[in-house]
């Protein structure tokens, strides 16, 4: 029963704490009423003060604060929720424009009261902001884009007349057609119309320009074709032909022909030279043949006729009358040499033969005495020795006798 009671009498408290219906005397009674004061000069009520923005909020047990209605920017918009305290705004801008200012703006009780910071503007996108996050940033520029780079720049083929605007780019300005040929301007390109006889993007191409003439010829351009003018050795359309110059067989007695570049070589067989192998080689220049031979020369060899008395491919064997009279000589002096060589040698045998005989007869002699004291033989030992003496200074006895002779004598 208390507690109902209590409750009820809280309900008419809290009924009477509303804005326009709770009695007040200052504003510390308000209190509990957001942002009211209370009106001491006419109701004695706690009431929000619209002259200052605010309002009775819907539940009438406060006030709020109304920052107002938010203008859009050109070209661009804002959004938000609700006006009062503490409320968000969003700005944005269309494609092609970009945010001058702050994005965000929040609606404030407290002093400065109101939407905080500045509206911004949105500013159209211009040749060389970034467009890497925005990416429609370029789109009002005039033949722009926004590029690989992240950059708003003009298409391919135009250029900037201004900070938003780009026209195409005249290819043909320079007159890149050459020798006679029209051009035609295209978006970032050109195209040529030669005249005759002229190819190429810039028509800077003729007949020759492709130089057709091979191994050195030379081109003369014509109209719509061309001519070559070949090098020595050469044939054809475009010089592409070497010339055989081995076609006319041109090589004698058998050689076989090499083609070259305006000349050709001839190898010989044996026994032949020349540029065409046409000259026999004389095989007999050398002279070849010994003793007085005479040489008869063929093809690729020759032959020796020899003088009486020699033989031989080259006449190198025989004798004949010169080479009796050298060995005569030859002969003779062998001789001559053979006897002085004998003379010489027996002088030597003699003259060695008598010096070996003295030797002998002094060892005799020698010997002989010896003895002759052992037999007291002196007497004939003394006639032995005279009869020696006596035969060695008789140098024409040819009939000497020996000492066994002399000694049987001497005992007789």
């Amino acid at each position: 029963m208390v507690l109902l009671i209590s409750i009820m009498f809280l309900s008419i408290y809290m009924a009477k704490a509303q804005i326009g219906q709770t009695d007040c005397t200052d504003s510390s009674e308000c209190a509990t009423l957001a942002y009211s004061v209370c009106d001491t000069i006419i109701t004695q009520k706690c009431v929000c003060v619209t002259s200052q923005g605010f309002t009775t909020n819907a539940n009438d047990d406060g006030c709020d604060y109304d920052c107002g209605v938010l203008s859009e920017p050109n070209n661009g918009a804002v959004s938000y929720k609700s006006t009062i305290q503490d409320s968000v705004a969003m700005y944005g801008c269309h494609a092609g424009f970009q945010i001058d200012g702050v994005t965000r703006r929040t609606c404030s009780v407290v002093k400065p009261k109101g939407w905080s910071g500045v509206a911004p503007s949105c500013i159209a996108g211009q040749l060389g902001d970034l467009c890497n996050t925005i990416t429609d940033l370029c789109d009002n520029i005039i033949n722009g884009e926004c590029s690989v780079l992240g950059i708003c720049s003009c298409l391919a083929g135009y250029e900037a007349v201004s900070f938003f605007a780009c026209q195409e780019i005249n290819e043909c300005a320079s007159n890149p057609c050459i020798n006679g040929g029209t051009c035609n301007d295209l978006v970032n390109e050109f195209t040529c119309t030669c005249a005759t006889g002229f190819k190429g993007i810039t028509c800077q191409t003729n007949d020759c320009n492709t130089l057709p003439c091979q191994n050195g010829g030379a081109c003369t351009d014509r109209l719509a074709t061309y001519t070559c003018a070949c090098t020595a050795g050469f044939e054809g359309i475009n010089c592409e032909i070497n010339i055989d110059e081995c076609a006319s067989s041109p090589c004698g007695h058998g050689g076989s022909c090499s083609d070259g570049i305006d000349f050709y070589t001839c190898n010989c067989v044996a026994g032949y030279t020349g540029l065409n192998c046409q000259t026999d080689i004389d095989d007999c220049a050398s002279q070849p043949c010994l003793n007085e031979g005479t040489c008869l020369e063929g093809v690729a060899q020759f032959a020796c006729a020899c003088v009486q008395g020699y033989s031989g491919s080259l006449c190198q064997d025989g004798v004949g009358d010169k080479a009796v009279q050298t060995l005569t000589i030859i002969t003779a002096i062998s001789s001559l040499v053979t006897v002085v060589l004998l003379t010489i040698g027996g002088i030597a045998i003699a003259c060695t033969r008598k010096r070996g005989k003295a030797v002998q007869s002094h060892k005799e002699q020698n010997f002989m005495m010896s003895s002759a004291r052992d037999s007291r033989d002196i007497e004939n030992v003394s006639q032995i020795m005279d009869y020696e003496v006596l035969g060695n200074r008789d140098s024409n006895n040819a009939d000497r006798r020996s000492y066994q002779d002399l000694h049987g004598i001497n005992k007789t």
